[in-house]
This record gives structure tokens, sequence and C-alpha cells, in this order.
């Protein structure tokens, strides 16, 4: 008889969503999964996580690395080489009002983390501009995943960095949750 211990078998990794992979309608196995394998999430906020952001739409990115290298190639200042990274991000956004009316997933390609991110669509209360910004921020796409979850979209948001960086030097994003959906709010949400 053996003694010989085998490891478990690594997630399943859904390829639409990057996501670990959903079996007959249930989260699979997550101890392999990074997040909660580096001790970032337990389990059971893994589970919930997974399981609610497999409700979010998809957002069709096929054609993103080509529109990012073209920018490039096509760049002529300083601001163009930059902007294709600049634009993405919460942090140009941040102390911004933002009514956020539509959440995407999409699949990351950087699996040491989650392994997608969340895309977020709306207008800027004070100035009527579109506006859009992608995030891989925990507490970020925890909110902006439980706003659309709950039918609380759109919701005015605010994004923030905090003031104290964690030890390894890291300033978290949050979102400050403004105002909900009137039927969200008339439901029991503020």
């Amino acid at each position: 008889m053996s003694t010989k211990q085998t490891e478990p078998a690594p997630v399943v990794v859904d390829e639409a969503t990057g996501l670990p992979a959903l079996v007959d309608g249930a989260v699979g196995d997550l101890t392999r999964w990074a997040p909660v394998a580096d001790g970032t999430l337990s389990e059971s906020t893994a589970e919930t996580f997974v399981a609610m952001a497999y409700v979010l739409p998809r957002k069709d990115t096929s054609e993103a690395t080509d529109k990012i290298l073209r920018d490039l190639l096509n760049a002529t200042t300083v601001d163009q080489f930059n902007e294709s990274w600049e634009k993405q991000g919460l942090e140009r956004l941040f102390g911004r009002q933002i009514a956020v009316d539509a959440v995407y997933l999409l699949e990351s390609r950087y699996r040491e983390g989650a392994g997608v991110y969340v895309r977020a669509e709306g207008v800027d209360v004070n100035t009527d501009q579109a506006v859009g910004f992608n995030t891989s921020s925990w507490s970020v796409m925890g909110t902006l995943i439980a706003l659309y979850v709950r039918g609380m979209l759109p919701a005015v948001v605010v994004g923030a960095q905090s003031d104290e960086p964690t030890a390894a030097g890291y300033r978290p994003h949050h979102l400050q949750v403004l105002a909900v959906a009137r039927k969200a709010a008339a439901d029991g949400a503020k």
C-alpha cells in the first residue's frame, strides 16, 4: 500500500471568464486558486466572489491588443505614448463622481491574481462626459459586482486611494458609494 500523497488537481479555470470553473452550477475546490492559496481570500469569501462574478456580462476584448499596438505605432507625442496605459485605470478618475451604469467581467492575462478584472462604464456627474475604467482591485471589484448583482445600478461612486500604504508599499483603491438606483433604494438600500 502506497502512503504517497497526491497533490490536489489544479483549479479548473473557465476559459470564458478566467475564474475557477463552476461544476454543476457550484464553485469547485478553490484551495488551489491563487487568491485562496496565497491567503488573500478565505475559501468562503472566494466562493461568494466567484458565484457573484459569474452573473456579470462579458465584454469582448478580442481587439484590445491590436488597438493598443495601433495607438502606440501612431503615437507622435509623449502623452500619446502613455495614453493607452493611463486612460483605463480608476486613478485618473479619483475624486470625480461617476454614475456607473454598466459593469463587465473580463479575463485577465495575469493569472497570479484573480484571473479576471472588472470594467465599469458610466458618465461623470459634473461634466456628462462618458467615462470607463478597468480595475483588478479586490475592493473595487467587490463593490461593482455587488452593485450589479443587487440591481443597484446606476450608482454614483467616487474612486479613492488609501492614504496609508500596505507593507508592500501599495496604496489600495476603493469606491465610496454616494447613491444607488431608486428601485434598489426603495427596496432597502440607501
